[in-house]
Parts: C-alpha cells; structure tokens; sequence
C-alpha cells in the first residue's frame, strides 16, 4: 500500500491512502506496529501530504496524527505538515493541528495556535481540546502558558458550546499550572 500511495492514478492513490487511514485508526497492535511505526511507512505518508488530491492529503495527514500518536514520532515530517494548517478542508486543518501537536509539543503551539479563530468551530474546538492537553501534560515555557492563555480568552466567548467547554477545561489546566508554579 505505501508504494501505491505514489502512483500515477488518483484513485490508485485515493485507496491506499484510505486504507493506510483506516488501519492507523485501529486498536494498537504489534503487527500494526510493525508495519506503520517505521521510518518507512512514515516516508511514504509525509510525501502523501503534499499530493494534489485533498483526500489523499486528508488521509494521509489523519495516518501520520495517528502513527505519532500511537507508534513512532517522525520529526521528520513537521514541516510538511504545516501547510496542511491552512487546508481550505476542515477536517484537514483539524487532524493536522492534532499531528503537530503530537509531533511537536509547545514547539508547534506558534503554528497551531492561529486556528482558534478559524471559521470552522469543530477546527476551534479541537484546537483548545489540544492546548488543554498540552497544558496538562507538559512544564511548558512562560511565553507558551502566555499564549495559552490567550487562547483560553478568545475561546470563553466563543460561540459554539464546545469550543467553551474545552476553554474551561484549559483554564482548569492553566490555573493548576499556576498553582504549581511556572
């Protein structure tokens, strides 16, 4: 399937690349593992990620948040990741903003984190969610927990529900933060 992911035909493509999705989604196993938490699985997705078909990109970018996820961190693959962050596909902007996150912790947070006024609230939801994480996982920088908190003002008065929610969950993280000290 990864070889495929490169060829010629974009339906060709298209089915490796929906197939290499569905099985980065599943339940972690060894022989999963072996086959997509690897340095050459993970070649063959980043080049995947700059292809002029926006489902293959799609896949693609949801294979490597997945794989960096639950298998191997390919640090390799940041960069060609970024452009994916301003992806006219909602769903392309989410997966990609969670992979750099994944892949590059507090580092990727001056990348991430203009996608909290984008247009989509699912992009501006998912986006807080994952600075809540961030925030609750890592000893980060000042000028991070600073940024950090910027976010959790914009996303308070946001007007979906969730995106709300997730904004109160950041702020919990950020005063825990606090009270620890930075």
């Amino acid at each position: 399937m990864l070889r495929e992911l490169s060829d010629a035909d974009v339906d060709v493509r298209r089915r490796a690349s929906i197939f290499l999705e569905r099985e980065a989604r599943k339940a972690s196993v060894q022989g999963r593992k072996n086959a997509l938490g690897n340095r050459t699985a993970t070649r063959a997705i980043i080049r995947a990620l700059a292809d002029t078909d926006r489902v293959v990109a799609r896949n693609a970018v949801i294979a490597l948040a997945e794989i960096s996820r639950r298998y191997f961190k390919d640090d390799s693959a940041y960069p060609a990741l970024v452009p994916l962050l301003g992806s006219p596909d909602q769903l392309t902007r989410q997966w990609a903003a969670n992979a750099a996150v994944t892949l590059g912790g507090e580092v990727s947070w001056p990348d991430v984190a203009p996608l909290v006024r984008d247009r989509s609230a699912k992009v501006r939801a998912a986006v807080v969610c994952l600075a809540a994480n961030l925030a609750a996982q890592s000893v980060l920088s000042p000028a991070v927990l600073d940024q950090l908190q910027k976010v959790c003002e914009a996303a308070a008065g946001d007007e979906d529900r969730q995106v709300r929610e997730h904004a109160a969950d950041l702020q919990r993280h950020l005063v825990a933060v606090d009270i620890r000290g930075r």
